[in-house]
């Protein structure tokens, strides 16, 4: 049967899958990687299913397979607990992708991709505390990345600040505040945060 493996980033994917690799006979076991920097065909050939006389596969994956894609034929998944997010550093004024303890949620979410078609198990690369610490669901981006590029969109629609929308997330305040600061300062929007020439 085969197995899927999560991990944070595509960085992890490729050093993962490539010590896999230099321990499993090739013959036998296929090792696939699947993450957002991959070109299309070996994007297809991880979650095409393999037929009955070709080798058993390791889909070493991103959170991309955890509900975006389907990988048929997994009845093994393997999860390091792992995410990476976008994330707002309001200190330092910059953003980034971090690593952090995956929510209880995207772990089920993770554990039912080994139950598609039938009876699967799942193996948790943490211990009990670990899993008690984790919380229950992922916060939205918007309550945790870099509002700039969406406040500018905003602007450019006609809807300064989300202003008259219906949003699933109610903007963060003091994120919203900074990113229109940011955008000021650019010329990219004017103080009644609508776009500017520059902006469009």
């Amino acid at each position: 049967s085969d197995v899927l493996v999560f991990l944070p980033g595509a960085w992890e994917v490729a050093r993962v899958a490539e010590r896999i690799r230099a321990t499993v006979d090739a013959e036998a076991v296929e090792v696939l990687e699947l993450h957002g920097r991959i070109d299309s065909r070996s994007q297809d050939r991880a979650v095409s299913g393999r037929g009955p006389n070709e080798r058993a596969r390791i889909v070493v994956s991103t959170a991309l397979a955890e509900s975006s894609l389907t990988v048929p034929g997994v009845r093994m998944v393997v999860d390091s607990g792992l995410s990476r997010v976008p994330r707002r550093d309001t200190v330092r004024g910059m953003s980034g992708l971090v690593t952090v303890a995956a929510s209880k949620a995207s772990a089920d979410q993770r554990a039912g991709r080994a139950a598609r078609l039938g009876p699967g198990q799942v193996v948790r690369c943490h211990d009990e505390r670990t899993w008690a610490a984790m919380p229950e669901q992922s916060a939205p981006e918007i309550a945790t990345g870099d509002l700039t590029d969406a406040m500018l969109t905003l602007a450019v629609w006609g809807t300064p600040r989300g202003v008259g929308l219906s949003l699933p997330d109610p903007l963060p305040e003091r994120a919203a505040r900074e990113a229109e600061g940011a955008l000021r300062g650019l010329g990219a929007v004017d103080d009644d945060g609508r776009a500017t020439p520059l902006g469009h």
